[in-house]
């Protein structure tokens, strides 16, 4: 991300520099804004932040009167630095709420895709072997952890659809009174979870 934001600013001093003779100042500093909002749309927030900074920075030493010096003659310039600085942390927190919402996106898509493929299978299965395996086989792949199939009896009990460890006391507490509970736990008699 460091090398990121100095090829942005070195890149951009570099495309600017040969444009000095042709441009005006107010549209050179667009070059520095271009590559402030590539390293947001690449990197995120914080290499943008980086990056915006460092053109102020790099604007300010090569191309604002005197140059080759921080120093500033005219008082505009720094309302001028101001604004870049400023408009490159907004493009910065914009492209890392999008970046953000994309991976929220992807991973609704994936969910859904995974509840698709499970309901697909599940209309197949004819046994409740099947139901079991299929259920096993979406929980691992879903939350990448071990599953343990826990099957309810005709008389309202659970017994383990194939060798597990969780605890059946717990299993029977969240099925009598319809309440989560981890393993290890239980419930009280007015159905509150004690322990885990």
């Amino acid at each position: 991300n460091a090398t990121a934001k100095q090829l942005s600013t070195m890149g951009a001093t570099l495309v600017a520099t040969p444009l000095l003779h042709y441009f005006d100042l107010a549209n050179i500093v667009l070059v520095f804004l271009l590559a402030v909002v590539a390293v947001a749309a690449r990197f995120g927030r914080g290499p943008a932040i980086a990056a915006a900074i460092a053109n102020v920075l790099a604007f300010d030493f090569f191309f604002v009167p005197p140059r080759f010096s921080f120093a500033v003659s005219d008082v505009q310039y720094l309302f001028t630095f101001a604004i870049l600085l400023v408009v490159g942390l907004i493009v910065a927190q914009l492209t890392s709420s999008l970046r953000y919402q994309a991976r929220v996106a992807r991973y609704r898509e994936t969910r859904a895709q995974q509840l698709f493929e499970l309901s697909r299978e599940l209309s197949g299965a004819l046994a409740d072997e099947q139901v079991v395996e299929i259920c096993d086989r979406s929980v691992e792949g879903a939350l990448d952890a071990s599953a343990t199939i826990y099957v309810a009896t005709d008389d309202d009990r659970l017994v383990v659809a194939e060798d597990g460890h969780l605890h059946l006391d717990a299993s029977h507490a969240a099925l009598d009174h319809d309440t989560p509970v981890e393993a290890g736990g239980q419930l009280d008699g007015g159905g509150q979870v004690l322990g885990r």
